[in-house]
């Protein structure tokens, strides 16, 4: 079954100032971002504990910094719905949070994009995202190994354009500000409060390895390389 992903980066000192690990798995555990999960699955082994007995513990090996990678999920280590947590205690280590869920057609309609918009602001807000995208699983593979993984800009986790894409407010203004973003052709541009800018670039997530949204996702991303200063390109 396909699955959409909801991913969320930033560095480990902006999660640890901002408690962002704790946040997170409480409310993934309490059912915030969309479903009820059952198992932890610690540090990429395959052997689940119950989330209902074991989250104090989890909460208490966080915080001593021996987890690096923590999965919660209702269905299996890589069975979707599922949230991932990986990270390291190292200064300027990367942070991931992955959100995924399984695909289903509701997301094309007014009402899932709607809903799924603002679980991402949700989670950018939660986890206090650098940079952050929603796609389906397979395309952003594909659009990952086209682009060779290259970051948007150097000295960021920023990457080029997915069906949703939002870039900080420190990215922004490396990006030439607000106003050149959200002129940006896509569907969709949003300012959120946080200085942000948050890009839809079409009206649904669906379809978008086909014709004609491939193309047209290609010139945003060469819309968005193209605001980068030169000294800030890898």
């Amino acid at each position: 079954m396909s699955s959409i992903q909801l991913v969320f980066q930033a560095k480990i000192e902006t999660w640890s100032s901002h408690g962002v690990l704790e946040r997170v798995i409480q409310n993934t555990s309490s059912g915030a971002y969309g479903f009820l999960p059952a198992t932890a699955y610690i540090n990429d082994t395959n052997q689940g504990k119950a989330l209902s007995t074991h989250l104090p513990r989890i909460l208490q090996r966080v915080a001593a910094g021996s987890i690096e990678e923590l999965t919660l999920s209702a269905g299996g280590s890589e069975a979707p719905p599922l949230v991932n947590l990986s990270w390291g205690n190292e200064p300027n280590t990367l942070c991931t949070l992955t959100l995924e869920k399984p695909l289903f057609s509701g997301w094309g309609t007014p009402q899932g994009v709607d809903e799924l918009v603002q679980l991402a602001e949700k989670l950018i807000a939660d986890s206090h995202a650098e940079y952050a995208f929603v796609h389906e699983e397979e395309g952003w593979f594909k659009l990952h190994n086209e682009r060779f993984g290259r970051l948007l800009m150097i000295r960021s986790c920023a990457r080029g354009p997915f069906w949703l894409t939002y870039y900080c407010s420190a990215y922004v203004h490396r990006l030439g500000g607000a106003a050149k973003l959200l002129s940006a052709p896509v569907h969709r541009a949003l300012q959120l409060g946080d200085g942000g800018v948050l890009l839809l670039s079409h009206p649904e997530p669906l379809h978008m390895d086909e014709e004609p949204q491939r193309s047209e996702l290609q010139r945003l991303y060469e819309y968005l390389k193209s605001l980068a200063p030169s000294e800030n390109k890898p």
